[in-house]
């Protein structure tokens, strides 16, 4: 939960970096995977679907095999809506095809598109109630129906998240119906396990204060707080309760540890500055179907830190769709788009946070960050100028302002804004390493390899197991065919965290090349290859090995197909040489630099 470092571009010997979480609670959930019918896919008969392709192709009209394939490569494309727009039209040629039915009801779904998969959902009902039946109960729980609620609930299976789901949303439904205590006693009669004890009093709490019932809030809030120190939904719900209650020194203490678990996080600076003297907080939710939106946003939120963004996605979209307004949600769905590489929907999203929120600090930086990932860096620069003036004692801005610099290949200008990052930061800690990091990597671009080794050690000295910068520092060395030893064991190192990292494992492969153990390098390269097919450092690399092992023809096709994946000039110009005249062998460096 660092908001001073955002995320790291995906660079050669960088790695790449996770975007931390970037909303409130982030609860540990079995991730075991939840089962639909009707989710496989369509296999069309070969004469059927050629003959639809022929009809289609005589006609003009369209078909829907052309249309379920166009669907397939949106989707594949990570174009929500193009799929889901493709689906329905293949689906309309194609109305009694229920697998059809089925994908099309998913894709209008993680669009974002609920109120048209609805009618979807009630005719897939009809033959697989498991599978649109939390949306149909999601829907009639907005609506007020709760006894359809109830029925679609009782036809989920207790498997996979609906153990978590819909117990809880049940328990809102209770609650909603007027039942408070038996509403509390499903929550209480929910098995313990590992991460879900703060969830489950968080829910506890909202349910207590929506009832009322301060004290018991104010205890299971307590509950959640020692459960998960740190958390930021927890500390709103009982920092704000406290205020409510006109306790502002507890309120004060509440937000207090906070920013001491999360020293970094802006989250709270507006809520401590303006305590006392601001109009008293409202309660994180306000009515039951705010509390069953929570209970997705706490799913989509625990799968999105488990590197499920598919399903998170998907969560974060009912939960949107019961509660629009709600900012971390608009945040965590901004998130999710980022790293699935959609840039224009994550800006959207984070655009949804209100001016006003408590979250609005962050999205303004995420924003610079796709703006530039968009290629509007211009904009990105400027709008961080603006956030660096409006908050001077903020490092933050200076590290987007690095980063965005560092894309750009303004390699002097990166570093000066890490420079005022860093100065910003105070005295060194463990978490700063990232930002000696990257600065480093702004240093050594910029060919001033002193200063980009001391900040690559200082950062290393912050974290010394840190695998990226390990690697980076490790092949490095090896680049300049020095401290070779020394680089190896850090490039193991390296490569036993990040075993699935294709420039990690590149790096240990070259440094053994460099060391003249060809047949080693060309086994690691040969596996570096295997996970970033489409380097062009990798391919060289590989070639040079596979010269060195009298694999010469090889060696040559692996030049040739470097060339055509886009080479800067001197790495085309170097395999150029290479093909005319073949790899001059120099003897393997002995390290000493």
């Amino acid at each position: 939960m660092n908001f001073a470092f955002p995320q790291l571009r995906a660079n050669r010997r960088e790695g790449r970096s996770v975007l931390p979480a970037l909303v409130g609670l982030i609860i540990a959930v079995a991730a075991c995977a939840q089962t639909t019918g009707g989710n496989a896919p369509i296999v069309a008969n070969s004469d059927e679907s050629n003959d639809l392709v022929i009809d289609s192709a005589i006609s003009g009209a369209p078909s829907p095999f052309g249309s379920y394939l166009a669907g397939r490569f949106a989707r594949n494309e990570r174009d929500l809506d193009g799929a889901a727009d493709f689906l329905v039209q293949a689906l309309a040629i194609d109305p009694d095809n229920h697998d059809l039915r089925f994908q099309a009801f998913r894709a209008l779904v993680a669009a974002g598109r609920l109120d048209e998969a609805l009618p979807l959902a009630e005719e897939l009902v009809a033959v697989d109630p498991e599978a649109p039946g939390l949306v149909l109960a999601l829907a009639a729980f907005k609506d007020g129906q709760y006894e359809d609620a109830r029925g679609f609930l009782s036809q989920l299976s207790p498997s996979g998240y609906n153990a978590l789901l819909v117990p809880l949303v049940e328990a809102w439904l209770t609650f909603a119906e007027g039942d408070a205590p038996a509403a509390q006693g499903i929550l209480g009669s929910m098995p313990e396990s590992a991460g879900f004890t703060a969830f489950r009093a968080l829910h506890q709490g909202l349910m207590y204060e929506l009832a009322d019932e301060s004290d018991a809030a104010e205890a299971a809030y307590k509950v959640a707080a020692n459960a998960q120190p740190g958390a930021f939904r927890v500390a709103l719900a009982l920092g704000g309760l406290y205020e409510r209650l006109d306790r502002l020194d507890d309120a004060r203490a509440v937000y207090d540890a906070f920013v001491e678990a999360n020293p970094d996080a802006p989250w709270l600076d507006d809520t401590i500055a303006s305590l006392g003297a601001r109009a008293t907080p409202a309660p994180l939710i306000a009515t039951p179907v705010e509390g069953a939106a929570d209970v997705l946003f706490g799913l989509a939120d625990a799968l999105q830190g488990e590197d499920e963004s598919g399903e998170a996605l998907v969560y974060a979209r009912l939960a949107d769709y019961l509660r629009p307004d709600h900012d971390a949600t608009q945040l965590l769905l901004g998130e999710v788009f980022e790293l699935q590489g959609l840039p224009h929907e994550a800006i959207a999203a984070y655009g949804r946070v209100a001016p006003g929120s408590p979250l609005a600090w962050t999205a303004r930086l995420r924003v610079a960050t796709n703006l530039d990932a968009l290629d509007r860096s211009a904009e990105a620069v400027a709008n961080l100028e603006i956030m660096a003036s409006e908050r001077p004692a903020r490092p933050d801005p200076w590290v987007t302002l690095g980063d965005v610099r560092r894309g750009a290949r303004e390699w002097a200008a990166a570093a000066a804004a890490y420079d005022k990052a860093i100065a910003l930061s105070g005295e060194a800690q463990p978490r700063h390493w990232r930002l000696y990091y990257v600065r480093g990597i702004a240093f050594e671009r910029a060919q001033q390899w002193p200063r980009a080794e001391a900040d690559f050690l200082k950062a290393l000295e912050l974290e010394p197991e840190q695998p990226y910068v390990l690697n980076y520092l490790g092949y490095s060395w090896v680049d300049q065919g020095i401290n070779l030893a020394e680089a190896l064991d850090m490039i193991e190192s390296a490569v036993d965290q990040r075993p699935n990292d294709g420039f990690i494992v590149d790096s240990l492969g070259w440094a053994l090349y460099r060391l003249g153990d060809y047949r080693e390098a060309v086994r690691h390269l040969e596996r570096a290859l295997e996970l970033e097919p489409d380097d062009p450092t990798i391919n060289d690399h590989l070639g040079d090995a596979l010269w060195q092992v009298g694999r010469v023809v090889e060696a040559e096709f692996q030049w040739r197909r470097t060339l055509s994946l886009n080479p800067d000039e001197a790495l085309a110009a170097s395999i150029k040489a290479k093909l005319e005249r073949g790899l001059v062998v120099a003897s393997p460096s002995n390290g000493d630099g």
